[in-house]
């Protein structure tokens, strides 16, 4: 199930941000994303508030081959690892995790809703 072109466009400043936090040279320092940022939402010309600091009650820990070495504390966490780590991006899970991940940081859902969908996406990529 692809996004619509209207969630692509809303989303696409979130997702400019959510690689600039986690993409950076040694030469240039790295980009500090404050915890509540206005981002403009394209065409419409309205802010969104964008929440990158929120965390989850219980944290996910998720990693490559057999090791579990990295901590996903929250939906914003978990789009950077779903962005940089699983090959495939298809399918209903993966958008159903990447979607829940990206209202709660927009504050449109609870946290801890987009926790079990990033774990069910998670799993279903690394074939446990």
């Amino acid at each position: 199930m692809a996004p619509s072109t209207t969630l692509i466009v809303h989303f696409s400043k979130l997702r400019e941000m959510v690689r600039a936090k986690d993409t950076f040279d040694s030469a240039s320092p790295p980009v500090d994303i404050p915890k509540s940022v206005p981002a403009l939402s394209a065409g419409v010309g309205s802010v969104i508030d964008v929440e990158f600091s929120l965390r989850w009650v219980k944290p996910v820990y998720v990693g490559e081959n057999d090791e579990l070495d990295t901590t996903i504390e929250g939906p914003a966490d978990a789009i950077r690892w779903m962005n940089n780590h699983f090959i495939s991006k298809s399918g209903f899970v993966y958008w159903r995790a990447h979607t829940v991940c990206v209202h709660a940081v927009l504050r449109q859902l609870h946290a801890d809703l987009a926790r079990q969908p990033f774990l069910d996406a998670w799993l279903e990529e690394s074939r446990f």
